[in-house]
């Protein structure tokens, strides 16, 4: 059995290129989040970059002595769904 990690609260962060934050979300549990991003910021694009940070990641090695694991750990995602939503929403 591996050594369990103490809960920890995640914040995460949403960008645009070359944009102002667009989102930002504190995590305590298991969420599904929705990001509106405005139109203004989409048009006259047809690639939309978007920047995922992760300040509060953790390596396990650092909090529990002796660990092995070294990478930066966050949140994952199960899922991201892109949609267009029409003007009156």
């Amino acid at each position: 059995m591996g050594t369990s990690l103490p809960a920890a609260n995640f914040s995460s962060s949403v960008t645009q290129t070359k944009n102002p934050l667009v989102a930002n979300y504190t995590l305590t549990r298991e969420a599904k989040l929705q990001c509106l991003i405005p139109a203004c910021n989409l048009r006259g694009r047809d690639r939309l970059d978007l920047t995922f940070l992760h300040p509060d990641a953790a390596t396990p090695a650092r909090i529990v002595p002796g660990h092995a694991d070294r990478r930066n750990l966050s949140i994952a995602f199960h899922k991201i769904v892109l949609q267009r939503v029409g003007a009156g929403a």
